[in-house]
């Protein structure tokens, strides 16, 4: 095998794994949070943020047998009247690896509109401008259909 074709597979491999990265951070971020359920024990009525399996972006709900409870929220924990609860929050995102399977489940966000995002963000670090432009275009319009209220119909006026 040729170790130069070898390595710059592993860069655009690379590269690539970085885009999605970014994508999947942006989308996450601005456009379409990752919610996660998750199930603990409370320890001194508290649960500290560091003891949630991701890291935490906003919280949804606190939940005693699927009933909504009261909490306090401060900057490094939440404070609860309960020995177990379910914690219900949007999250950031880590870097993911070739392997890994991210947040999304298919029917949040489709792999297509993924690939349009990853392509831009790719072709941008190639220095590829143009192409970028292009790919970025139908990201955006794609994932402006998905986010966008369903009935965009705007009532007629006429000037009495």
């Amino acid at each position: 095998t040729n170790p130069n074709k070898d390595f710059e597979t592993l860069v655009t491999v690379d590269n690539l794994t970085r885009a999605a990265n970014i994508v999947v951070s942006e989308l996450a971020f601005t456009y379409l949070p990752m919610i996660k359920e998750e199930s603990m024990q409370v320890e001194n009525g508290k649960i500290k943020f560091e003891d949630l399996s991701e890291k935490i972006l906003d919280l949804i709900g606190v939940y005693d047998r699927e009933q909504e409870i009261k909490y306090k929220l401060r900057s490094d924990r939440i404070e609860v009247d309960a020995d177990s609860v379910t914690v219900k929050y949007s999250y950031l995102p880590s870097n993911y690896g070739v392997q890994d399977e991210i947040g999304y489940k298919e029917s949040e966000i489709s792999a297509r509109i993924l690939a349009y995002g990853v392509n831009s963000e790719y072709l941008l670090m190639e220095h590829a401008f143009e192409e970028s432009l292009m790919w970025r275009d139908r990201y955006t319009k794609a994932l402006e259909k998905l986010i966008l209220p369903k009935s965009t119909k705007i009532k007629g006026r006429a000037w009495v």
